[in-house]
């Protein structure tokens, strides 16, 4: 019912792109263009390395900064940190692009396959078993040696200058970040991780245990307390031993924003976005009902007075792949749609009247305290 209500009446198009450059000169300016970028990505390093060693004689704190620092981001740009030497997941990944390491490790890795196959044989019992089992055994042949080696670099940095503090601000449920600081608090070095958005503190969501909350020494939150915490989740809280502190969300304004005059608008719609099941999308509920709610709403604000300002913003970078509601809200006519900025930016050059919240979570926090 709800695919018939999003793809009906959609007309697909197959536009002819017209080469405005011969390809010889796009090739040109591409490879150009790649050189430049990969010498100053070069020079950057050099740089790098040299305040790498200059740090190290004079003895500054070494910190661990990983990717995503979600509302820490200021650490990165925050002039009195050159009073410590910081190392990002940036900086560790940028030497996994020299393939002679790729070799290093090519026949540990066909040795671990090769037994990974036999395991497959032996336990693949059914057709669905032994799919997810192949999908694990490309993931360790695509990845595997890049596992293993950003440790490796990872051990030898903290070897010659010790690392004294890991941060991160949005710990990826993906790739390596989380390993690498499971590393950093093994050899006994404290890790601080940040909330980053919210459904933190007022609602049951369990596994912010094994997310987050696991990973971490000291957590920073927007407000909230363990004493919080004991209320809205099971027995497993009582036995953590993070440390939350509530220092509130690190707000940064834009000064270019600060002095213009705020348009006022009749209705403001924050939609969340909204991601398929296979892809995380119980992260927040289910996303089909989550889908009916929104096709309700914008269906509804649609049919409201020409005559009303109603803005729609997305989360930013919203697509087809994490925006379920993209065909009903392309087929709306009386909305006005923001997706270039976030609510954050918005709020500097729009003043709603009326906001309406589907789900509980950042943009409520981030409005409840206007009129």
């Amino acid at each position: 019912m709800i695919q018939s209500e999003v793809y009906s009446n959609l007309n697909f198009k197959i536009i002819k792109r017209e080469e405005r450059t011969s390809p010889n000169l796009q090739k040109k300016c591409n490879s150009i263009f790649k050189l430049f970028k990969a010498v100053v990505t070069i020079l950057k390093k050099i740089k790098k390395g040299i305040e790498f060693f200059i740090y190290i004689i004079l003895k500054r704190p070494h910190i661990f900064l990983g990717a995503n620092l979600y509302n820490l981001e200021f650490l990165e740009k925050e002039k009195k940190f050159k009073k410590y030497y910081v190392t990002q997941l940036s900086d560790i990944s940028f030497v996994l692009k020299f393939n002679f390491l790729k070799k290093h490790l090519q026949d540990k890795k066909n040795k671990c396959i090769l037994k990974f196959e036999k395991f497959i044989e032996k336990y693949s019992s059914d057709f669905v078993t032994k799919m997810f089992l192949i999908d694990i055994k490309n993931s360790l042949l695509n990845y595997s040696w890049k596992n293993v080696l950003l440790i490796k670099i990872l051990d030898k940095i903290h070897r010659v200058y010790p690392c004294d503090l890991g941060i991160w601000g949005n710990l990826s449920l993906y790739g390596m970040t989380r390993v690498l600081f499971e590393y950093l608090r093994a050899n006994g070095i404290k890790v601080i991780g940040g909330q980053h958005g919210n459904c933190y503190g007022d609602q049951e969501v369990s596994w912010h245990v094994e997310s987050d909350y696991l990973h971490c020494d000291y957590f920073l939150t927007y407000g909230y307390t363990k004493n919080d915490l004991d209320r809205t989740m099971d027995t497993r809280v009582k036995n953590l031993k993070t440390k939350f502190l509530p220092f509130g969300k690190i707000k940064t304004e834009d000064k270019k924003n600060l002095f213009l005059t705020k348009k006022t608008i009749d209705i403001l719609f924050p939609i969340t976005n909204n991601i398929s099941i296979l892809l995380g999308g119980m992260a927040r509920i289910s996303p089909d009902k989550l889908t009916k709610i929104q096709t309700y709403i914008l269906q509804y604000l649609d049919n409201l007075s020409k005559d009303l300002e109603i803005y729609v913003k997305p989360f930013v970078n919203s697509n087809y792949y994490n925006f379920s509601v993209f065909p009903v809200l392309s087929k709306c006519k009386n909305l006005k749609i923001v997706s270039d900025m976030n609510l954050e930016h918005f709020l500097t050059q729009y003043s709603p009247k009326i906001s309406i919240i589907e789900y509980p979570s950042s943009p409520l926090y981030q409005l409840i305290g206007l009129d």
